[in-house]
């Protein structure tokens, strides 16, 4: 039987969109799916080329509000799930902080790579079958869906993100 549990406050919820809490009554625990974007005023979340425009440029501050959003989304999850584009056009590609199991969905067949404390895989098998594995992944965590915006669309679109 699953439920929805209420949204715990933190300074992300206040910028980023939290989508839903999956929660199965008396066996397990899973994490919340939240889609985690910064998005301009104008609805946009990259150029037009596809690029980071500056849109990010908050993120990569360690002080402040910026600094204290980031440690505490770095904390709260247990593995992402990007899409091909997303994972293509990060400015730190393999090199990251997130030292979580992240899922990139894409059509090309490729080798998982271990790199910086993390692991990239790479699911041909659609959304589902990556989300599936970020939950067994992360088992108690927040699974963190990092776009690009079709990835978004099609959370949101299947009710996994609410």
């Amino acid at each position: 039987m699953s439920m929805h549990t209420p949204a715990r406050r933190t300074p992300h919820d206040q910028i980023h969109t939290i989508c839903s809490a999956h929660v199965t009554a008396g066996v397990e625990m899973m994490g919340r799916v939240f889609l985690d974007l910064a998005v301009s005023l104008d609805g946009f979340i990259a150029g037009p080329k596809g690029e980071d425009a500056g849109l990010h440029d908050w993120y990569f501050a360690q002080e402040g509000a910026a600094g204290a959003i980031k440690r505490e989304l770095l904390d709260r999850i247990g593995a992402m799930i990007l899409g091909h584009t997303a994972f293509g056009t990060a400015p730190d590609g393999f090199d990251t902080e997130y030292r979580v199991p992240q899922f990139i969905l894409t059509h090309t067949p490729l080798a998982t790579v271990e790199r910086g404390g993390a692991s990239f895989i790479f699911v041909t098998e659609g959304m589902e079958s990556a989300l599936a594995q970020a939950r067994a992944a992360a088992w108690e965590k927040d699974i963190c869906v990092a776009g690009g915006a079709q990835t978004a669309q099609a959370f949101l679109k299947a009710g996994v993100c609410g």
